[in-house]
């Protein structure tokens, strides 16, 4: 696979920062706004603070903390077929081991990539890789979305 197209793991200091300044945030404790501008320069992603409201609800502290620090995947308009069927089973693995970024950074570079309304739906109703892809393919020839 392309070094463009890999997934980069977050190093645990800025992790630890993130988790911190989230906790702040959803505490409404001391600054804000000066926690939301850290935030930013760490992540280079702009968020509000109703962002961080009851995050707890549906992710805890450690994966939040992942997912909002993941670099943005890239647009690949040429994604080889070998390429989208190692992406179909890094994806397949991730929903199996639940690492919420990784997923989310190849669903995003799927969906950024082909014009798919959906790629994760097409992992979780067929199982051979190589099928998958295809279909994805076939569809993105096609125009077919599929919503």
């Amino acid at each position: 696979m392309r070094k463009e197209l890999e997934y980069h793991k977050v190093n645990k200091t800025k992790l630890k920062q993130v988790k911190d300044l989230i906790e702040q945030i959803a505490q409404k404790k001391d600054n804000v706004k000066e926690a939301l501008c850290k935030l930013h320069e760490i992540t280079g992603k702009e968020y509000k603070e109703s962002d961080f409201y009851e995050y707890w609800g549906f992710m805890d502290l450690e994966d939040f903390a992942k997912l909002i620090s993941v670099q943005e995947p890239p647009l690949v308009r040429d994604l080889t077929r070998e390429e989208l069927i190692e992406i179909i089973e890094i994806m397949e693995k991730t929903l199996i081991n639940v690492d919420e970024s990784k997923l989310w950074y190849y669903e995003e570079l799927l969906h950024k990539s082909l014009p798919l309304s959906d790629p994760i739906n097409y992992i979780t109703l067929e199982d051979n890789y190589e099928k998958i892809a295809d279909s994805m393919l076939q569809d993105v020839k096609s125009s077919i979305i599929y919503l």
